[in-house]
C-alpha cells in the first residue's frame, strides 16, 4: 500500500540490516530508546509476515481490535479487513523514522513503500510512504492502531538508510493527559485566519506533511507553499493519547486547505519541555478516483 489501506498500494520489507540513530537533541533515556527499537522490530516483523502470508492476513495479525484506516475518512479497520478477499500483492516496506512517548507505550512509524501488483513481479509498480501509530498492549505486544499512506513518484529512502529515532526532549516528565481533540480544534480555529500562519506557529522543527501524492515535506517552511488558498475546515473524530500525557494523535475529516476537496487526516502531537503542544506530523488522505 502506498496506502496500507488498499491492497493495490501497500507496504513493507523482509529482512534488512537496521541501524538506528537517536535525535541528538532528545533524551537518551533507556526506556524510550528501547521502546523505539521495539517499534522498529515490530514494523519489520509486520513487513516480513506480509511476505510469508497474504498481506491482508498480516494486517489482521498486527492490527489492534480498535485500529482505524482511512478512505478518505477514518473507519474501523477490523471488520473491513475480515471481509476483504485476499489481496494477492507483494508489499514491501521498512521504517525510516520512529517517534515515541515518555512512557514508551505509544509511537509512530513512517517509511517508504514498494508495491508490486503481483507476487511474481520483480520490480515495483508504484511507490509511497506509510504512516502508522503503534500502541504497546498490556501483554507487551506492539499493535498498529492507525494506518495511513500516501503515493510518491519514486522511492523515498533506501533500505540501508539509518532509522531516525524521535525521542522526547531531555527532562520531559509525565503529566495529566489533555484533550488532544480540543487542541486539534483550536488549530482549526486558528487556520480560519490562515492555515500557513497557524501551522508555522505550532509545528516542530522536524514537522512533516504527507500529502496524498508527492514526497513528504519536512519543516513548516517547506510545507506552507504546497497548501491551498481559500477556506479550510476539519473536525476531529478521535484521539490516541499516551498515559504520560506528552504524545498522541488525532484523526478526522475536513475540506480545503491541504488539498482542493474532501480529505481524511491523521496528526501526531508532542508536548515540549515548556508545556506547549506542537505538531509533529500530518498525513492527508483523499478520495480515490
Amino acid at each position: 500500500m502506498t496506502q496500507r489501506i488498499r491492497p493495490c498500494l501497500l507496504l513493507h520489507f523482509f529482512y534488512i540490516l537496521i541501524i538506528v540513530m537517536p535525535d541528538l537533541k532528545a533524551t537518551t533515556n533507556t526506556i524510550q530508546t528501547q521502546a523505539a527499537q521495539e517499534v522498529v522490530a515490530a514494523e519489520l516483523a509486520f513487513s516480513a509476515r506480509a511476505q510469508l502470508i497474504d498481506p491482508k492476513d498480516a494486517f489482521l495479525e498486527f492490527f489492534s481490535n480498535d485500529a482505524i484506516m482511512f478512505r478518505p475518512d477514518p473507519f474501523s479497520a477490523l471488520d473491513r479487513l475480515k471481509n476483504s478477499p485476499a489481496w494477492g500483492v507483494n508489499l514491501q516496506w521498512w521504517p525510516a523514522e520512529v517517534g515515541v512517548s515518555v512512557d514508551g507505550k505509544l509511537a509512530y512509524s513512517t517509511g517508504p513503500v514498494e508495491n508490486r501488483s503481483t507476487l511474481a513481479s520483480k520490480e515495483p509498480d508504484s511507490y509511497g510512504t506509510y504512516f502508522s501509530i503503534w500502541r504497546k498492549s498490556g501483554t507487551g505486544k506492539w499493535e498498529v492502531i492507525a494506518d495511513l499512506g500516501t503515493d510518491t513518484p519514486t522511492l523515498v529512502s533506501p533500505r540501508e538508510q539509518k532509522v531516525l529515532l524521535r525521542l522526547p526532549e531531555a527532562g520531559l516528565k509525565s503529566a495529566p493527559a489533555p484533550s488532544l481533540i480540543t487542541i486539534d480544534q483550536e488549530y482549526a480555529t486558528a487556520a480560519n485566519q490562515g492555515l500557513g500562519k497557524a501551522l508555522a506557529s505550532i509545528a516542530t522543527a522536524q514537522y512533516r506533511l504527507h500529502l496524498p501524492v508527492g514526497y513528504p515535506l519536512i519543516g513548516a517552511q517547506a510545507a506552507i507553499p504546497h497548501l491551498q488558498s481559500g477556506p479550510c475546515s476539519w473536525a476531529a473524530k478521535g484521539e490516541m493519547v499516551a498515559s504520560s500525557g506528552d504524545f498522541g494523535a488525532t484523526y478526522g475529516s475536513g475540506d480545503g486547505g491541504y488539498i482542493a476537496g474532501h480529505f481524511g487526516y491523521l496528526r501526531v502531537w508532542r508536548r515540549n519541555i515548556s508545556g506547549q503542544w506542537q505538531l509533529m506530523a500530518e498525513v492527508i488522505n483523499q478520495a480515490r478516483r
